[in-house]
């Protein structure tokens, strides 16, 4: 790819000035980090980065950065992301989020908790990262919850809970305190105007201001805020999302590239290990793989269900053209063939199957019952001469072999390109490519030495049923004479 941008994700609530001197410090060290590429280039290659864009946004800023072609071919985007964080000394609340034009909605493995309790959801969510952390070929764990900004929590002490104070009055008076209260309202002209009373802001600009806010009491008298709550530092809530009236939070996970990782696979083994476990601890929490896993078993049963439509369209197809229940099984047996050749090579190349290998199977299939049509629709047509079946069956391999070899290889040929492609964009095609290449090759092969078999066994079967029925019929007229002369 030849370019890629960055979210930055601040905490919610960062303020202006605190997101635009980090954005200013992620961009020098994205200038050092180019330095140091371009110094190891030859002399007189162009710069690295071609273009730099950058949306400077409150809650979302991102960074744009478009690579120089002829640039691109000495260098791996990766070895600039590496250098790049290298020279970040402190992240601080921010949390870089790196997308690809090809990878930005790409998730191999999504998991979604439910629960009532916020800490209960907190600790699962927890507990799960530090468990998808230990596969080795897991390098994202994105958190779909965004922490807000820091803010102060006060808990009740036992001198407020015997003077009665409630929860609701202190947060009542800290707000009119520091955000103040509207003591009066009057029209002037056609404005509403409002009187606001607060405490000054000397007295509302530290810490120590607010532990010594003096707090109104049940009887009158009035008593420092510490002494009436104990005060603590806490990470906001950035969004709350809730589903059936319980929170929601999300993991995003995705595998290294290559990794032989499947989602089903580690989905599995958390459902066997750790899940149970968890349920236990926490039975109110329920866990689940998310929306991305529905929409993968719905695209699974819509082609399952397509196979079996497109399989069954293509044995009516052969049934009606050569008038026969039977040759059409015949011609399809190259189908399993295929699919087998698919599924050894991603065994050969180490590469996990995936729904793109399952759909170049489906697209192998309808090319291999053509080929065995070619072969044996010769044998059809010359089937009343004079030549015995056998003979038959070899002069129309040897007639079809060029033709049906040639289509083989020629496939091959188109596909060879996309195979070796190496590109980003192209990658995501190389599972059905395979498939479909070699599921070819070895439905040629079932074309030209199972098919050819089976029709000679198949004809040979039905020569025994003839000669059977013929046996059958001749002792049933033998019997029927029998009886006919001992009835006289």
């Amino acid at each position: 790819y030849d370019n890629f941008h960055v979210h930055l994700r601040p905490h919610l609530g960062t303020p202006y000035p605190v997101t635009k001197a980090k954005i200013e410090e992620f961009l020098g060290a994205l200038k050092k980090a180019e330095a140091e590429i371009n110094a190891a280039q030859r002399p007189g290659s162009p710069s690295v980065i071609e273009s730099l864009d950058v949306n400077l946004e409150e809650v979302d800023p991102t960074i744009w950065v478009e690579f120089s072609s002829r640039a691109r071919e000495n260098f791996h985007v990766r070895e600039l992301i590496d250098k790049w964080y290298k020279h970040i000394p402190d992240m601080g609340d921010f949390q870089p989020d790196f997308h690809t034009p090809t990878e930005q909605d790409v998730v191999d493995l999504e998991l979604e908790v439910l629960s009532p309790n916020p800490q209960q959801l907190a600790a699962v969510m927890t507990i799960l990262k530090d468990k998808l952390a230990d596969y080795p070929d897991i390098t994202e764990i994105n958190d779909s919850r965004r922490p807000g900004k820091p803010e102060l929590r006060f808990v009740l002490t036992a001198e407020a809970i015997r003077l009665d104070i409630k929860e609701q009055d202190l947060a009542e008076q800290v707000r009119a305190a520091y955000a103040g209260e509207i003591v009066q309202r009057f029209i002037r002209g056609r404005d509403e105007v409002k009187t606001v009373v607060r405490l000054p802001r000397s007295e509302r600009e530290g810490l120590p201001d607010f532990k010594l806010l003096p707090i109104r009491l049940p009887n009158g008298y009035q008593a420092p805020l510490h002494t009436l709550a104990s005060l603590s530092y806490a990470a906001g809530f950035g969004d709350l999302e809730r589903e059936e009236r319980m929170g929601k939070a999300g993991l995003h996970v995705k595998f290294a590239q290559g990794s032989k990782l499947n989602g089903k696979d580690v989905f599995a083994n958390l459902e066997a290990e750790v899940f149970p476990e968890l349920l236990a601890q926490h039975p109110d929490v329920d866990i689940s793989a998310g929306e991305a896993k529905e929409e993968a078993e719905l695209l699974e049963a819509g082609l399952k269900t397509n196979t079996y439509i497109a399989l069954v369209a293509i044995y009516a197809l052969i049934a009606i053209s050569f008038r026969s229940y039977l040759q059409p099984l015949l011609f399809m047996l190259t189908v399993p063939v295929a699919w087998l050749g698919a599924v050894l090579i991603h065994g050969v190349v180490d590469l996990p199957m995936s729904f793109q290998s399952v759909i170049g199977m489906v697209a192998a299939s309808g090319v291999v019952v053509n080929d065995s049509i070619v072969l044996l629709d010769y044998i059809q047509k010359r089937k009343g001469e004079t030549i015995s079946l056998h003979e038959l069956i070899v002069e129309a391999c040897t007639s079809r072999f060029r033709p049906i070899v040639l289509v083989a290889l020629t496939n091959l040929a188109g596909f060879l390109p996309m195979l070796f492609e190496t590109s980003e964009q192209a990658k995501f095609l190389v599972p059905m490519t395979l498939a479909l290449t070699f599921g070819l090759l070895f439905g040629m092969t079932a074309t030209l030495f199972l098919i050819p078999a089976c029709y000679a066994i198949l004809d040979d079967l039905d020569e025994i049923l003839n000669k059977l029925r013929l046996w059958f019929y001749r002792q049933i007229q033998h019997y029927r004479q029998l009886l006919n002369k001992t009835s006289y």
